[in-house]
């Protein structure tokens, strides 16, 4: 979806969005197999 768009995965624009979703990830306990750009996340997790 990223490129339709024109961006890239390591767009410096991306980077804050790519850290919180790190978090995100750790806070929930970082399961095996689950990449962090592939995570669920509710509303609030996204906020």
């Amino acid at each position: 979806a990223l490129r339709s768009t024109g961006l890239r995965k390591n767009d410096p624009r991306l980077q804050e969005l790519t850290d919180n979703l790190k978090a995100e990830h750790v806070k929930a306990g970082g399961a095996e197999g689950i990449s962090h750009e592939t995570q669920k996340l509710t509303r609030e997790q996204f906020r």
